[in-house]
C-alpha cells in the first residue's frame, strides 16, 4: 500500500486493514488516520517500520483514564500543547501542570502516580509500550501522531523497589493477551521468559469507576458479575494501558508482531468482541466471596478447572492490588503459603480431599458484617462451607449468609477458611438433610439425636470421603449420644437409619 503525498488514507471505526507487503505513507500523519469511537476503533496490522500516522482513542471526559502511547518519536508538549482543544487535558494554571503523568516504581510499597507534567517534562518523548494516567474534559478522542510500532522488543521495567510498572498496548489494533502460547502476552512474557512476578503475573487495569481497586485480566475463564474486579478479555485494544509487576532488576517484555489482531469492538474496560480466532470458551466453575457492611464491600474469587493445583498457578492466580487498606477481603495458598495475598485463586475441580482455603479479611473499624456470594457456580457435586473457626460456626453458602459482629483491627488469616468438599456419599444421593422426626446435632466431640428410635436403628458417621468412621446401635429412647474418640475435628456426615427413619445431617465435631 501506497499513500502518496495529497491523498488520504482513513480507517473509520471498526474498519480493519491488513498490509502484507510494504506499506509507505508519503502524506505524513494526516495522510494516515485510524480513527476512534465511542463504541468501536479503527485497526491497522502491518510489519512496516517508519509508517507515520495520526492514531485516535476515544475516552470519556472527566475520568481518569491509563492510556498506552501506539506512535513512537511525539514528545509530551506536542501531546499536550500543540493544539490544547485536539486532546483537551486539564490544565492547572496556577500551578503550570496538566492532569497526565506516569507512574513511579521507585515508592515504596507498591509505587505511586508521578507529580504532574510541567514544562521541565514537555521535551521528553513519549514512550510507546508504556502507559500514562490522564484526565480528559469532555467525551471524545485522544490524538497520538508519529511512527507505528510493528514490535518492540526488551522493553525494560527493573525491579528496583516496588517493580510496578504502567504498560500498554502499543499497537494500532488490538493486542492479545490471554491463552498459553507464544503469541499471548501473559503467556510469552510471564512463563516463557519469566520476566513477570509470579505472584502478579497478571494485568492489572486502572477501572475510573472503581480506582481504589485494580480490575484484573488472567489466564482463568472466570464468571465474573458486573462492577467486581474481573475483566474478561481475550484482548485490550489500542490505548489501552495496564499495571505489570516486574520479577527482578533486569526484567523486560517483548510485544511481538505476533501479539497483534483485529478486534475493533472492544472498548475500555469492557469484554472483547469481533475479533479473528475467538473460539467459544467455557466458563470455569466460579465462587466469588462477598463481605459488606453498612458502608463498603469487598470480594474475593476462587475458581476451579481440572488443570491448576494447591499452589501457585502462575498467569491464573493473581495477587491483590488495591483496595480499602482497612476493608479488604483475599485468600491465601492453600498449599505452599508464600504470605501474598491473592484477589483471585484457581484451584483444581476435583479432589479426594477437602480443600480447606485461608480467607483474610482485614477491618479495621470492627462491626457487624454479611459474608455472602456473588458467584456460586461449583464443580458438580461439590459443596462449600464458610468455617469462622473463632465461633466455631460452619455455614453452607450455597444456603445462607454468614452475619458476624467482629472487633476492632481483625486481620490476618487465623479465623475464616471456606471448605470445598468435593465428595458426595451414597446417603447423601439417598436422603435430604435436616427433613424428619430427629434433631441431630453436636456439642464438642459429642453427637446427640433427640427423637423417637425403635430398635435396630443405627448412626452411621462418615467423613467427608465417604468412609465410615463409627457405626452405632442406638437405644429405644427419646435421646441418644456417643462421643467421637481421638482427634476428629472436621466435618461429618451422620445418618440415621433403621425402622421408619432415614435421616442425616451434616455436623462440626470439635
Amino acid at each position: 500500500i501506497t499513500i502518496n503525498e495529497t491523498a488520504e488514507f482513513l480507517i473509520k471505526p471498526g474498519g480493519r486493514v491488513t498490509s502484507t507487503g510494504t506499506f509507505t505513507n508519503n502524506a505524513g500523519a494526516d495522510g494516515l488516520i485510524i480513527e476512534s469511537g465511542a463504541g468501536s476503533t479503527g485497526s491497522l496490522l502491518t510489519t512496516s517500520t517508519g509508517v507515520n500516522a495520526t492514531v485516535q482513542r476515544y475516552v470519556t471526559g472527566n475520568e481518569w483514564h491509563v492510556v498506552s502511547v501506539p506512535v513512537s518519536g511525539m514528545t509530551i508538549g506536542e501531546f499536550l500543547t500543540a493544539d490544547d482543544e485536539e486532546n483537551d487535558i486539564f490544565y492547572n494554571s496556577s500551578q503550570d501542570v496538566h492532569a497526565m503523568t506516569h507512574y513511579e516504581e521507585t515508592t515504596s510499597p507498591n509505587g505511586s502516580w508521578a507529580p504532574y507534567y510541567g514544562p521541565a517534562d514537555h521535551s521528553t518523548l513519549l514512550q510507546p509500550g508504556r502507559s500514562y494516567i490522564i484526565r480528559k474534559r469532555t467525551n471524545g478522542v485522544l490524538t497520538f501522531r508519529g511512527d507505528l510500532v510493528p514490535s518492540i522488543s526488551g522493553l525494560g521495567i527493573p525491579r528496583t523497589v516496588s517493580g510496578w510498572h504502567s504498560l500498554g498496548n502499543p499497537f494500532p489494533s488490538a493486542l492479545r493477551i490471554r491463552g498459553e502460547l507464544t503469541s499471548r502476552f501473559l503467556y510469552h512474557n510471564a512463563v516463557i521468559n519469566e520476566n513477570l512476578d509470579p505472584d502478579y503475573a497478571v494485568l492489572y487495569i486502572y477501572d475510573p469507576a472503581n480506582p481504589s481497586m485494580y480490575s484484573i485480566i488472567t489466564n482463568a475463564l472466570l464468571i465474573d458479575p458486573p462492577g467486581r474486579p474481573v475483566i474478561d478479555q481475550l484482548h485490550i485494544q489500542s490505548g489501552q494501558g495496564f499495571l505489570v509487576r516486574a520479577k527482578d532488576g533486569s526484567s523486560a517484555v517483548n510485544f511481538t508482531a505476533a501479539m497483534r489482531i483485529h478486534s475493533t469492538g472492544t472498548t475500555f474496560y469492557k469484554k472483547s468482541t469481533g475479533g479473528e480466532e475467538e473460539e467459544e470458551e467455557e466458563y470455569w466453575p466460579t465462587l466469588i466471596l462477598n463481605v459488606s457492611n453498612d458502608n463498603k464491600e469487598a470480594t474475593t474469587t476462587i475458581a476451579f478447572n481440572e488443570n491448576m493445583t494447591t499452589g501457585l498457578d502462575v498467569t491464573y492466580d493473581a495477587g491483590l492490588l488495591g483496595g480499602d487498606p482497612a476493608f479488604k477481603l483475599y485468600t491465601r495458598l492453600v498449599e505452599d503459603d508464600n504470605g501474598v495475598n491473592f484477589a483471585i485463586q484457581c484451584l483444581p475441580d476435583s479432589s479426594t480431599d477437602n480443600l480447606i482455603i485461608p480467607i483474610g479479611f482485614d477491618f479495621g473499624a470492627g462491626g457487624q458484617v454479611r459474608f455472602s456470594t456473588d458467584v456460586f457456580v461449583l464443580p458438580e457435586g461439590a459443596k462449600a462451607y464458610l468455617e469462622d473457626r473463632v465461633l466455631e460456626v460452619f455455614t453452607d453458602l450455597g444456603e445462607e449468609d454468614y452475619v458476624v459482629d467482629l472487633p476492632g483491627d481483625t486481620g490476618g488469616i487465623d479465623r475464616f477458611f471456606i471448605h470445598i468438599d468435593f465428595q458426595i456419599t451414597s446417603a447423601e444421593d439417598r436422603i435430604n438433610f435436616d427433613e424428619g422426626l430427629l434433631d441431630i446435632y453436636s456439642f464438642g466431640n459429642e453427637i446427640f439425636i433427640k427423637g423417637t428410635v425403635e430398635q435396630n436403628t443405627r448412626a452411621v458417621v462418615y467423613d467427608l470421603m465417604g468412609r465410615t468412621v463409627k457405626s452405632v446401635i442406638l437405644q429405644p429412647s427419646e435421646i441418644n449420644s456417643f462421643i467421637m474418640e481421638g482427634n476428629n475435628r472436621g466435618i461429618y456426615l451422620i445418618r440415621v437409619s433403621g425402622n421408619n427413619v432415614d435421616q442425616a445431617k451434616r455436623l462440626y465435631i470439635e
